[in-house]
């Protein structure tokens, strides 16, 4: 079977497709047949950003596709088990009936955030609402991005733990290797600076570890 990892989020803005990349990437070097889907129609910024990686000459992944709902990403990809072991969607910013959907089928669902109570707010909400509609807790865990100062990332974390989820470890800065990275088609784990790519290797490397937890990969 192929293992299902939700990115998501009410907010735009917050490193969705940024992790999303990083996370395929990661799962990809291992050996594995890994499909990233962008459901934002609207933007594409996530095949626009394979396009540069291909053109760039980077390591491809198994497959990086458009989809318009959540129900089309996993009938389609059903459709072509067992081509890939791992399925990695990239949500808009915004919550809707997709995101209940994609809570269920997914075996993990990360939620980044920066540490501002504009984003933290309405993040722990979306959690809050996925639970009482019986989405286990376990499923659940935030990832902390676009963080700009060590005092910003204690606050956040304590604010988040108070709320009872899980926050993995590897905090993301907002750092401008990271963009130009990106805008070459590279991920967060392929900056030109070694001690950016050691804290997203940490982050990605939970990330997997969190999901050998709920399956088998």
């Amino acid at each position: 079977m192929a293992y299902i990892i939700g990115i998501l989020s009410t907010k735009g803005g917050v490193g969705k497709s940024s992790i999303a990349r990083a996370l395929a990437v990661a799962i990809s070097s291992s050996g594995y047949r890994v499909r990233l889907c962008d459901l934002d129609i609207a933007q594409t910024t996530t095949v626009d950003w394979y396009r540069r990686r291909l053109q760039s000459g980077g390591d491809s992944l198994a497959s990086v596709e458009i989809f318009r709902t959540v129900d089309e990403a996993l009938k389609n990809t059903v459709d072509m088990l067992p081509n890939f072991d791992a399925i990695i969607l990239d949500t808009p910013g915004r919550s809707s009936v997709d995101t209940y959907k994609l809570a269920q089928a997914a075996h993990l669902i990360i939620q980044p955030t920066s540490g501002t109570l504009d984003d933290l707010t309405p993040a722990v909400r979306l959690f809050h609402e996925l639970k009482a509609k019986g989405i286990p807790y376990e499923k659940m865990v935030f990832a902390l991005n676009r963080i700009t100062t060590e005092a910003e990332a204690s606050q956040a974390l304590e604010y988040i733990r108070r709320t009872g989820y899980d926050v993995l470890d590897g905090i993301i800065q907002d750092k401008a290797g990271y963009k130009m990275a990106q805008n070459m088609g590279r991920t967060l784990l392929e900056t030109n600076f070694p001690t950016l790519n050691e804290t997203v290797d940490e982050l990605m490397g939970n990330i997997i570890k969190r999901l050998t937890k709920q399956t088998s990969l």
